[in-house]
C-alpha cells in the first residue's frame, strides 16, 4: 500500500484552465495556493480555444453596443445583467493578459482587433489561431514563477473530508497518483 502524502495550502484551485490559472495568480500573495488537475495543461478547454476574446478596447466602442451585440447572438438565452457584468470586465482581463505577456497579435504597436461573427466593432483580441493556448501557456509560466503557487497535473481526486469551522477554512482531497509541474 503506498504511503499518504499530506500537501498543505490555504487555497485549493482545481482546473488549470484560464479561469483556475488566473484564480491562482490573484490568490498568491495572500497564501499558499495548492492547483491541481485531472490531466497536464493540455487537457484544458483553455488550450484549445481558437478565437480570440471580445472587449471593448477602441473608442468608437462602447460596452452598450457590446452587450446589444452579445444579446442579439444569444437569441434570448443571455442573462443581461450577467452578460452586462462580463464585457464590462473584458478591457480589464486583456490588459492583465498583456501585462502578463500573452502575445495578442498587434499592428502598429495596438492590438490587431478583429470584427467577428455578430459583432458590430472591431474588438477580438487574438493569438493568430491558438489564443487559449498561448493565454494558457503564458499564465502557467506566470504561476510557476511564484514560489506560493504549486501545481499537480494528473491528479485524481476527491474531496474525502471537508471541516468547516470558525475561521471558514478546510477541505481535504484525496488523490491517487499525481505529478508535481510547478
Amino acid at each position: 500500500m503506498a504511503q499518504e502524502q499530506h500537501r498543505h495550502g490555504d487555497f485549493l484551485v482545481i482546473g488549470c484552465g484560464a479561469a483556475g490559472l488566473l484564480a491562482a495568480l490573484k490568490l498568491a500573495p495572500h497564501g499558499r495556493v495548492m492547483l491541481i488537475n485531472k490531466g497536464g495543461f493540455k487537457d484544458s478547454n483553455t488550450y484549445y480555444s481558437q478565437g480570440g476574446i471580445a472587449a471593448v478596447m477602441d473608442e468608437e466602442d462602447s460596452v452598450a453596443s457590446h452587450v446589444a451585440d452579445t444579446l442579439a447572438a444569444g437569441a434570448g438565452l443571455c442573462h443581461e445583467d450577467v452578460v452586462r457584468e462580463i464585457v464590462a470586465m473584458g478591457r480589464t482581463i486583456i490588459e492583465q493578459l498583456v501585462a502578463f505577456g500573452t502575445p495578442f497579435d498587434t499592428r502598429d504597436a495596438s492590438l490587431d482587433l478583429t470584427r467577428e461573427g455578430a459583432h458590430s466593432h472591431r474588438r477580438v483580441a487574438h493569438v493568430q489561431d491558438a489564443t487559449g493556448k498561448a493565454i494558457g501557456e503564458t499564465l502557467l509560466w506566470i504561476a510557476a514563477a511564484f514560489t506560493l503557487v504549486t501545481g499537480y497535473q494528473y491528479l485524481r481526486a476527491g474531496i474525502v473530508h471537508v471541516n468547516v469551522e470558525e475561521t471558514r477554512r478546510a477541505a481535504a482531497v484525496k488523490s491517487a497518483k499525481a505529478s508535481r509541474v510547478t
